[in-house]
This record gives C-alpha cells, sequence and structure tokens, in this order.
C-alpha cells in the first residue's frame, strides 16, 4: 500500500453498519471497504481531478475590474450604502 494519511469521519449510524457488514461478509477490515469506496468514488470524477484548473478561462477575469479593496468584505456598504 502506498503512503497513507490517517483521518476521522463522521457517518450515519446506518451507513456505518452496513460497512461493517459488507466488511465481515468479504473479510476485510472496515478501513479497507471505506479505501476502496472512495477509490471507486474518484474514479468516477476522473474528468474532474484531471481538469487543469489553472487554464481555465475564468482566471482570465482576474484582475481586469478595478474595485475597492474592501469591497468582497464590505460589499453590503456599496450596494445598499
Amino acid at each position: 500500500m502506498t503512503e497513507t494519511k490517517r483521518t476521522q469521519l463522521y457517518l450515519p449510524i446506518t451507513q456505518y453498519q452496513a460497512i461493517q457488514r459488507v466488511a465481515r461478509v468479504e473479510k476485510e477490515s472496515v478501513a479497507s471497504v471505506v479505501r476502496e469506496a472512495i477509490k471507486d468514488y474518484l474514479a468516477k470524477r476522473k474528468k474532474i481531478l484531471e481538469k487543469d484548473w489553472e487554464k481555465d478561462p475564468v482566471n482570465e477575469l482576474i484582475g481586469i475590474f478595478e474595485a475597492e479593496e474592501d469591497l468582497s468584505i464590505d460589499h453590503d456598504k456599496y450596494l445598499y450604502g
């Protein structure tokens, strides 16, 4: 197995019990079942993971508008006075 990172997550009881049943039937650990589920989930979203977000055309909009430095924080002040 590759290098791992310990994590903690909270699952609804029904999901946890289902994972436990799968692990017991397949004679695997709960962690192994969760890792496999995450692997399958990410494989379905391969396109998103491979997209080069740095080349997204929306990034070209950055810096073309001028505004107050605190606009994102005090937007209500500028919209409503």
